[in-house]
Parts: structure tokens; C-alpha cells; sequence
């Protein structure tokens, strides 16, 4: 009988562990190793090939984690190895001159008054690599027999897992079975197929025999599907009454669809959308897309195109606020169309945070609006900053879903989104050198502690939209608003993430 929890912690008479030997430059294969050595080593029971590299199997993970660590073995690495984050960031900002295609929503000629325009503002910003840092690494069991595979495996797809399992073993579809476990943690990371895939490689090096895959954090952290390093260069012009009259983004970053080898017809979605949030009533824009070439594995990571995007845009609207003398919060709700959702969620997180009042002297507020997923969410984070320490005081948080079936889990959603979203505008930072992930486990891939997390406070907004999403809609928001308050109480403005890359102690 199986006892399903998680995906390490399955249950299965005669299991058998499976450890992973896998170059950290993406692409590698091998090229030549010693593994019959470790053939000798305790409780080794198989040694083989898996996707991007080798697995040992032994009777305790223990044991084959020993064993596969003594493999020596010779990679080729096909170019990828010159791969680092410096020369990455450079081309990426290049890239901003290069050919762009337009994305939907194009509005009047926000270049050409952009152009004539005496009153403009100019702002190039930039995010970097992240990793998803599921709290369970990836780990995936597989049993496969001469007539059927069977997985017990926390992943997000499904039907293109047992698809591609059934090409592997050559077993109708039908003999495929997947049994999903607790995810972990999936934020995107286990959409990908390489885990689930590697465990049922194991497996049939060893028919009849379940065997459980799992991998350390370290080779979790150093070979994701990151979410792509961005920068967006954001240009406008105003009104003589300082009012937005034309918005041009423009963003440069490798594309989720293309590393996927999806056809596309226009700017990958997945990628740009949110640059301009569409709800923005705006005379002029224009949204367009210089896709950036790279051999860095990416992929959908939660919150998907609007974690840069929601950063980028809504950090760009604070600065054109303050350029145009006005406040954060009044200067977007003049954006916006009355009694709409955007309207009530802005004034309810205002009223919330209380927006307005006077603020001691360090304190500031900064606000921010993410619409996307079918919901709407508004965000104010509190800073105190004293002698260039940071600390986030507390999030408020005010959100339109539709009708929320389970309030308390839209709020834990809420919640869990916002100590995730925190974490990576704070620390979250992947950088490359020779190919290879610098960052390895959380004591250099950091994120939110019980001594620094903030209070939290959510106020949903029940409205008669159709139901919105919720797990991946709590992210957007934090960098921006964050970001926005570090301005009100210091002045300096954040363009670059993370925050502990600004001279901010945290």
C-alpha cells in the first residue's frame, strides 16, 4: 500500500535511491567517465544515462549520493561554458537599440510625442536571473515494468509528462500512469519534464524496482529553468499640467516560448506582457519586444511575465508621479476609469495603509497596482530605513479575485505570494560565471527570515467577476512597492534588483 505525501516521501516495498551526477553548464553531455568503479562501492545496484547526465542507484540515498559523488567524469560542454552574467547584462542593455516587434495594445504614436515632447522621462531598469528554490528539491519516483510505467511525481504537466514518458518506453499511453504527489513548492519549476524523466531513466536501468530520484538543493539551485534576467528601458511625456500623455516600454530578455522551441506569431506573451499595465488610460503607447538569445535554461516561474513587469512598470509610474509633482497613489487612480476593479482595490489598500498620514522620520510608503490572472491586486509595503539599515515594517495587501470560494486560502495565498515575492526583490539574484550558477543552496540564495518578515495584512474585495487566479497574483506587486518606499524614505530610487545589490543594508 502506498502512503502519498510529498515527493521524497513516498512509500514503496523494495524501493530503491537514485542520485544525480550532472554537469552545472547547461547543455553538457558526457564524455567520457570511470563509473564502473563505483560499481564496488556499498549497496550499488546500477549505474546510468540520464537527461544531461548520470544517475547511481544504490539501496539508500545515502549510498548512492557517496557513490555518484566518486564518479569521475569528463564533460563536453559545447560553448556554453564562456556563459557569464556580466557580459550577459551588457548585451542585454544592447539589446534595447536593437530591432523591436510591438506587442498588442498599441494606442496613438507614443514615440512620435515622446520625441516632440519638451517634458519627458527616460529610465532603463533591470532584473536578474532567479531560481525557484522550491522548498522541496526536485524528486520524482518511478516503476517501470516490461508492460507498464508507473510515477509518483509533484508535477505541473501532466498529460505532456506521460506523453513524453510513453515515447521513452515505447508503452502505449494507456501504460502510463501518473500519480500526483504534493508539490513542494512548484512555482513553474515542476512544469518541466527533466526530473519526472530522469527518475523513470533510473527505473528502467532497473525494471521491477521503484527507484526515487531525488536531487540536492545545490543541484536544484545551479540547474533550474530561471526565470530570465530582463531589462526594460521606459520612456513618457507629459502635459504641461503634468499629466501622462504618451508611455513607450521596451523590454530586452530571453523568451520563455522560444527557449521552449514554441512557435510564436507575435512577442512572447509569457514574456512582455504587463509591461504597461493595460487598465492605464494613456493618450500613447506602445509595448515592444527585443527577444535576447541565450543558452541559459529558462522557464515559467511564479508570477510569470509580470514578476519583471509589474517592477518595471509600476516602478516607472511612481518616478513620473514624483517627476510631475504628484502623488503616488492620487497620480494612478487618475489613470484609471472610475468604479471600475482597479479603482476599488487601489482606494481600499490606500485606506487600509492609510495613506496620507505623516510618517516618522526613515518611514516611508510606497504602492503599487498588478493587474493579471483575471484578479486585481494593490499593494503598500512600509519601510524604516535608519543609519542605511533597511527594514519592511508591514505589507498591506487588498485584492479582487471574483468571488473567492475559500477565503482563508486566497489569503494564505496571499501571503505565501508576498514572503515569495519579498525574498526575491531582497535577495533573489542567479549570476554565471564559466557557464556554471555561482549561488548554490540558501546561504547565498537567501530569502525572508522569521527575524525580518513583516506583518501582513490582506483585505479581500468580493466582486461578481469571473473567479481570477490566485497563486501566482501576489508576487507582482511587492518589488515595485517595495522599491517605491525605499524612494519615499530615502530619495534614492531602486532601478536594479535585488535591493542588497543597492548599498542597502538588509
Amino acid at each position: 500500500m502506498v502512503r502519498q505525501f510529498f515527493g521524497a516521501d513516498v512509500k514503496l516495498d523494495g524501493k530503491l535511491f537514485a542520485a544525480l551526477r550532472v554537469s552545472n553548464v547547461y547543455g553538457s553531455k558526457i564524455k567520457s567517465d570511470n563509473r564502473s568503479i563505483v560499481m564496488k562501492m556499498p549497496g550499488v545496484v546500477a549505474v546510468t544515462d540520464v537527461f544531461n547526465g548520470l544517475v547511481v542507484i544504490a539501496k539508500t540515498f545515502w549510498q548512492a549520493k557517496k557513490a555518484s559523488d566518486a564518479v569521475e567524469v569528463e564533460w563536453e560542454f559545447f560553448g556554453n561554458e564562456k556563459l557569464n552574467s556580466r557580459e550577459i547584462s551588457k548585451d542585454l542593455h544592447k539589446s534595447l537599440d536593437g530591432v523591436a516587434r510591438p506587442f498588442f495594445g498599441k494606442t496613438g504614436d507614443a514615440q512620435g510625442v515622446i520625441e516632440k515632447s519638451d517634458k519627458r522621462f527616460e529610465a532603463v531598469y533591470e532584473v536578474p536571473y532567479l531560481a525557484h528554490a522550491c522548498m522541496e528539491p526536485m524528486a520524482s519516483t518511478a516503476l517501470v515494468t516490461e508492460t507498464e510505467c508507473k510515477m509518483w511525481s509533484p508535477h505541473q504537466q501532466q498529460t505532456d509528462l506521460r506523453k513524453a514518458v510513453a515515447d521513452l518506453t515505447g508503452f502505449k499511453l494507456e501504460n502510463v500512469h501518473l500519480q500526483n504527489t504534493f508539490a513542494g513548492g512548484g512555482f513553474g519549476r515542476k512544469w518541466e519534464l527533466d526530473f519526472a524523466i530522469q527518475s523513470v531513466q533510473a527505473a528502467m536501468a532497473v525494471r521491477g524496482n521503484p527507484v526515487s530520484l531525488i536531487w540536492t538543493r545545490e543541484q536544484d539551485i545551479q540547474n533550474d529553468y530561471y526565470r530570465s534576467a530582463y531589462v526594460a528601458r521606459i520612456k513618457g511625456a507629459f502635459s504641461d499640467d503634468g499629466d501622462l500623455v504618451a508611455l513607450h516600454g521596451r523590454l530586452a530578455g530571453q523568451s520563455i516560448l522560444g527557449f521552449q522551441n514554441r512557435p510564436k506569431k507575435f512577442p512572447d506573451p509569457t514574456s512582455i506582457s504587463g509591461l504597461i499595465t493595460r487598465a492605464y488610460k494613456i493618450p500613447n503607447k506602445l509595448t515592444d519586444y527585443v527577444e535576447y538569445k541565450c543558452n541559459v535554461p529558462v522557464g515559467f516561474w511564479r508570477g510569470v511575465s509580470l514578476t519583471q513587469n509589474g517592477f518595471f512598470c509600476e516602478s516607472a509610474i511612481d518616478e513620473i508621479a514624483s517627476y510631475s509633482n504628484k502623488d503616488p497613489y492620487t497620480f494612478r487612480r487618475s489613470m484609471l476609469d472610475s468604479d471600475t476593479r482597479e479603482i476599488k482595490v487601489l482606494d481600499t489598500v490606500a485606506r487600509m495603509s492609510g495613506w496620507g498620514r505623516k510618517l516618522s522620520k526613515g518611514v516611508g510608503l510606497g504602492i503599487a497596482i498588478c493587474p493579471g490572472y483575471g484578479s486585481v491586486n494593490a499593494q503598500v509595503v512600509e519601510v524604516q530605513i535608519v543609519s542605511n539599515q533597511l527594514r519592511v515594517n508591514k505589507i498591506w495587501c487588498a485584492y479582487d479575485c471574483g468571488f473567492a470560494l475559500d477565503p482563508s486560502n486566497v489569503i494564505h495565498q496571499m501571503e505565501g505570494g508576498i514572503v515569495y515575492g519579498l525574498s526575491a526583490a531582497i535577495y533573489g539574484k542567479v549570476t554565471f560565471e564559466n557557464g556554471s550558477a555561482v549561488e548554490s543552496n540558501f546561504h547565498d540564495y537567501d530569502s525572508i527570515k522569521l527575524s525580518n518578515m513583516p506583518e501582513i495584512e490582506v483585505e479581500l474585495i468580493e466582486s461578481e467577476n469571473i473567479l481570477g487566479g490566485v497563486g501566482e497574483a501576489a508576487v507582482p506587486p511587492v518589488a515595485p512597492a517595495l522599491a517605491n518606499a525605499i524612494f519615499s524614505s530615502t530619495g534614492k530610487r531602486i532601478r536594479t534588483l535585488p535591493i542588497i545589490d543597492s548599498g542597502i543594508k538588509v
